[in-house]
């Protein structure tokens, strides 16, 4: 390992005291400005950053390597709590959003952003409790596992990593890998107007792909650009908030719609208008999920309209 670069200032956890033991270089207060490489990874660019203004503060340094992890911290999954139709809500201690539980529905541990084991087993237990009472039943006391804490450090409020050229100019900075979206994409939906964040996810399409940006990368997915944030209160990521998701919360094949019991499916139309097309591909009873058999007689297929 060449180094580890970690955005706090002075980091005290015990992953980072175990890592200078081995004798790795911890490199604090600083940030992958941008890799290097054609075909395959380089190099990396770092230099140190303040994350409040948003600015790049030293001269960077160009690592040999042929690897590059990066880490966002934990975030809560609230794609499942979001279908409930609950708007999750946001907490400065998790740094990121919680979900907003409707009547009948409990959350519990890493859910909810408890994510110290020793607490998120006491949550559970807790929650557990609460949901058979609501359904009228006892729950027996049990004695939970004894676990080994790790000491982990504060987190670091970082939404964007900052770089020498403007957001625009700068290296992509991805957000959504599945669409690619970049942090560049985002800032110029919020220069042209867009200030309703599912305004902004239909302008970029952030979000649209078969896992509901649960490959977004960023800390806190969907955010707008730190940049904006600094310069308006109103475009942090508590007050943009997350898009809303649409079931299925995990990516699954269409072809689950065709059932023993229907002698034809036609997938469902995403705008309301249909067009009869010739030797379209409609799912038969019986068929294998993902597989598609042809019709000669003319069916209805659905369309996208602009």
């Amino acid at each position: 390992m060449v180094a580890i670069v970690d955005a706090r200032q002075a980091p005290d956890g015990e992953l980072v005291a175990q890592a200078r033991a081995r004798g790795i270089r911890v490199i604090e207060g600083a940030a992958v400005l941008e890799a290097k490489g054609s075909t395959r990874v380089s190099g990396a660019r770092v230099a140190t950053i303040d994350p409040a203004a948003f600015t790049v503060t030293g001269p960077a340094e160009t690592l040999a390597c042929d690897t590059i992890a990066s880490s966002g911290g934990y975030s809560p999954v609230i794609h499942l709590a979001s279908h409930t139709g609950a708007r999750p809500t946001w907490s400065d201690d998790v740094l990121g959003f919680v979900p907003s539980l409707v009547k009948g529905v409990h959350a519990a541990g890493s859910a909810r952003g408890i994510h110290d084991l020793t607490e998120g087993l006491a949550d559970g237990m807790a929650k557990a409790c609460e949901a058979l009472s609501a359904l009228g039943k006892s729950a027996d006391v049990i004695a939970l596992p004894q676990v080994d804490a790790i000491r982990e450090g504060a987190a670091c409020a970082l939404y964007q990593v900052p770089h020498e050229k403007p957001t625009l100019r700068a290296p992509k900075q991805f957000v959504d890998l599945q669409n690619d979206v970049t942090a560049a994409a985002i800032e110029l939906a919020t220069r042209e107007g867009f200030e309703s964040i599912e305004h902004v996810k239909r302008y970029t399409a952030m979000g649209f792909g078969t896992d509901q940006a649960s490959s977004a990368i960023s800390t806190v997915w969907p955010s707008l650009p730190a940049a904006w944030a600094s310069r308006s209160p109103r475009w942090a990521p508590r007050y943009s908030g997350p898009t809303t998701r649409r079931s299925p919360s995990a990516p699954s094949p269409a072809a689950i719609a065709a059932t023993s019991s229907t002698p034809s499916v036609t997938p469902p139309c995403t705008s309301g208008t249909w067009k009869t097309a010739p030797s379209s591909r409609t799912w038969a009873s019986g068929s294998a999920p993902g597989i598609f058999h042809k019709r000669s007689t003319a069916s209805r297929r659905p369309c996208m309209m602009p």
